[in-house]
């Protein structure tokens, strides 16, 4: 995180860049904080469910292209309110005290029941604040409003995922308590957060070990500074970044407890990756030739049954 904490080469080089990340990081900062408090005081699962749906939705909505401080700057905030509010909200949950007073769920779920909505917010959250430093560390002259990856697919279906996981959530919670198959005590809500975070920092690793190689929209022509990277974690599997956030997106339906959304995460997840590798491949091949097909018969490419390269596992 050296670049964007000194402004570093690549930030000094785009003083308007540099500021536009510090407003972002303020923003965030100050988001959190306010999120915090309203944990504290006011919002319960219910209310944070409502405030991450609305933001879900009306990201959709939001012009991407936006690289203005003052754009960056309101969707930091609001990221960070987020933030806040699903880190203490999950915190206090987890110690046994209220969560925004009086809750609906509270009558009938544990405590760890009522910390899977202000968690499943928390770890959404800190996947977009990733993206968001990364871009800004790495290609500051494309920082905007799309480096928070709130839109990544087409048609707004990463956003409407998210939002449907929460509407299983509440019907399980509600409606259908008695027909849970799968009750969300500690045991599997630990393993679902920890899962969470480890696909996660798998991903963030994977980021700042390409640095500039990587990109989130696929790279049809080689830079003069493009490299073909092999060490640390793409030394266990050619396509980490994706691993990570396949591990993270189900593990987040691990700690809600949903079943339905998780099957079909995984089925949508592995599909939109069965197309999008690939295609990655075929430019990686025709920017590195051999040496990108040397590298695929000795390292997987992480997801099984995608790749034709390389070893069977692929």
């Amino acid at each position: 995180l050296r670049e964007w904490l000194c402004c570093g080469p690549s930030l000094q080089a785009a003083p308007e860049s540099a500021m536009t990340v510090w407003v972002g990081v303020s923003a965030f900062a100050a988001g959190a904080v306010g999120g915090a408090i309203l944990a504290v005081t006011v919002v319960g699962p219910e209310v944070l469910t409502v405030m991450l749906a609305a933001f879900l939705l009306v990201a959709n909505f939001l012009p991407q292209d936006s690289d203005g401080p003052v754009a960056i700057g309101a969707v930091c905030c609001c990221v960070g309110l987020l933030l806040g509010c699903g880190l203490i909200g999950t915190v206090l949950a987890v110690v046994g005290q209220n969560v925004g007073g009086e809750m609906l769920i509270a009558a009938h779920c544990s405590a760890w029941d009522v910390a899977r909505i202000p968690a499943f917010t928390f770890l959404v959250m800190i996947f977009h604040v990733a993206e968001f430093f990364f871009v800004a560390a790495y290609h500051p002259f494309d920082l905007s409003v799309r480096a928070l990856l709130l839109a990544p697919v087409p048609a707004g279906g990463y956003n409407i995922a998210m939002v449907a996981a929460l509407i299983e959530f509440w019907m399980e919670a509600l409606y259908l308590e008695s027909l849970q198959s799968v009750p969300v005590d500690r045991g599997v809500f630990i393993v679902g957060v920890t899962f969470s975070l480890v696909g996660w920092a798998f991903r963030v690793l994977a980021l700042y070990t390409a640095k500039g190689n990587f990109t989130h929209q696929i790279a049809d022509r080689r830079k003069a500074s493009h490299q073909l990277v092999t060490t640390g974690v793409y030394h266990l599997c050619r396509h980490p970044g994706y691993v990570g956030w396949f591990i993270w997106s189900l593990s987040t339906q691990v700690v809600l407890g949903n079943i339905i959304c998780f099957l079909i995460f995984a089925v949508v997840g592995w599909r939109f990756f069965a197309h999008r590798i690939p295609s990655e491949e075929m430019f990686l091949v025709d920017f590195f030739g051999e040496t990108y097909l040397d590298y695929a018969k000795e390292v997987p490419c992480g997801l099984p049954c995608i790749s034709e390269l390389g070893r069977g596992f692929s």
